[in-house]
């Protein structure tokens, strides 16, 4: 999961929490939010702006620009890993 907008309410509080529960329909579950470091969110950042051209006024990377600039960039878009807590449980 990314956040184009960077540092905003639901960001703080899954880092401060580490899981949050999703809900849709009738159904929840809670899940583990891992937070990515810029060498892993690069590619996620760079294939996300490529396919949801919305976000990209909040970038200052283009979708063709080098991977490494996306590293950069990184620290202003939180990527998270989500994990079920069956998953969470397994590697415990």
């Amino acid at each position: 999961m990314t956040e184009p907008c960077g540092d905003v309410a639901w960001v703080q509080n899954a880092r401060a929490a580490g899981q949050v529960t999703l809900t849709r329909r009738r159904r929840s579950e809670t899940v583990a939010f891992i937070e990515l470091g810029p060498a892993d969110s690069a590619p996620v950042l760079q294939a996300y702006i490529k396919k949801v051209a919305v976000t990209r006024p909040f970038f200052d990377v283009k979708p063709d620009s080098p991977l490494a600039a996306f590293v950069a960039e990184a620290p202003r878009h939180p990527v998270f890993l989500i994990q079920s807590a069956a998953e969470v449980a397994s590697r415990a």
